[in-house]
C-alpha cells in the first residue's frame, strides 16, 4: 500500500515538472499553426525551449559540495 503511495506521487511530480515545458511547446505549436509567427521563430524560439533550464544545467556542471 505504501509503495503504490510513493508510485503516485512520484507521477504526479514528475508530471508536474514537465507540464511546464510542454504547455510552452503547446502554445508555441498552436501560434505558429495560426500563422501568428514565422518558422524561423518557431524554429529558432523551440530551440530555446529545448535547451536544459539553467538551474539543471549549473547542477549538471557543478559538483556538489560536501561539508
Amino acid at each position: 500500500m505504501a509503495s503504490l503511495a510513493v508510485l503516485l506521487a512520484v507521477l504526479f511530480f514528475a508530471r508536474r515538472r514537465c507540464a511546464g515545458r510542454g504547455g510552452a511547446v503547446g502554445a508555441l505549436r498552436t501560434g505558429f499553426a495560426r500563422g501568428e509567427i514565422s518558422e524561423a521563430d518557431y524554429r529558432a524560439r523551440l530551440a530555446v525551449l529545448n535547451q536544459p533550464r539553467r538551474a539543471d544545467a549549473q547542477a549538471i556542471k557543478r559538483p556538489a559540495v560536501s561539508g
